[in-house]
């Protein structure tokens, strides 16, 4: 084992890892450059991605309109909250993904907050191993947070049909992402039709927008985000057991421990999460209602599947 340098720092005569904690280090809790590059590969599975066509994107604006009325007409509130004119943004997947990642930021950053394992007692002196697993855990914690972020925005890429299939509330902004390769691959597969789809698909998304747009119901949402995340209960038992089976020889091993949060940090939901996610649920679940009321449009909203 290494002995620690003159600041006690056991990584202080391994330049190499010296480089790679100072870098993750300057991030803060989650390794954003990690999460862009892992969230951008998965959504376009490491190939190069074309803009979108300009007469798909003339169509969607030509939709927008429709289901804009619609929306205003059925609710009274604005769906342009930020005061200029709303404009859907059709993007490919790999936009979505970046523009998501950075749009859940705060929520992440709070979650990883409260997944950091607590500090030893002051008054405990640790000898040099405990040192060491110490650097190495604010070493790979901002990495390991990075990669379970990116992973899970870059699968979420491959199905989002716009910016509020998770309804968290975004930046104030008149600008609204759909996805259309998305949107068109779930219309092939459930043989729908393509300008009834994308229609429910606008309805739906702006229902979300301009709910969320409304000042109390963002700040109420973001406090009852905030206490979810934050009443995590961390299982060091769970974590390290986790930690140990990993096979280094074998890279499946990894990536199933990155697809589970709950197995990598220990993480367990408790009592104060599932009351706080009924509260949830009751100011969420009502936008979605409406946006199968403020206009009915040739699909029949159950032909439409909820998860995909």
């Amino acid at each position: 084992m290494s002995n620690p340098g003159p600041s006690g720092n056991p990584f202080e005569q391994l330049p190499i890892f010296g480089d790679l904690a100072k870098l993750f280090s300057e991030q803060g809790p989650v390794s954003w450059d990690v999460a862009r590059q892992i969230s951008l590969l998965l959504a376009t599975e490491g190939q190069p991605e074309s803009n979108v066509d300009p007469i798909v994107r003339m169509r969607f604006e030509e939709l927008a309109r429709v289901a804009e009325l619609n929306v205003a007409d059925a609710t009274g509130l604005a769906t342009a909250p930020a005061g200029g004119v709303l404009q859907v943004q059709p993007v490919g997947r790999g936009v979505w993904a970046q523009r998501s990642l950075e749009a859940y930021r705060p929520v992440l950053e709070r979650l990883a907050t409260a997944l950091s394992l607590p500090a030893g007692e002051d008054d405990v002196e640790p000898d040099a191993s405990t040192e060491l697993l110490g650097s190495i855990g604010k070493l790979l914690g901002p990495v390991l947070l990075g990669m379970q972020s990116g992973l899970m925005v870059g699968h979420m890429a491959q199905r989002a049909l716009g910016q509020y299939d998770v309804p968290l509330p975004r930046p104030v902004s008149d600008e609204l992402l759909v996805v259309p390769a998305n949107i068109d691959s779930l219309g092939t597969e459930w043989s729908l039709p393509e300008e009834d789809l994308r229609l429910w698909v606008l309805l739906h998304e702006l229902v979300h927008h301009a709910v969320l747009g409304v000042p109390h119901v963002r700040d109420r949402l973001g406090v009852l985000l905030d206490e979810y995340v934050s009443s995590f209960e961390l299982d060091p038992q769970s974590l390290e057991g986790s930690l140990g089976e990993i096979d280094l020889g074998d890279p499946s091993g990894l990536q199933s421990l990155l697809g589970n949060p709950e197995t990598l940090f220990g993480a367990i939901q408790t009592s104060t999460q599932r009351e706080v996610l009924v509260r949830i649920e009751a100011l969420v679940v009502p936008s979605s209602a409406t946006s199968t009321t403020c206009s009915t449009p040739p699909v029949a909203t159950s032909s439409v599947p909820t998860t995909w």
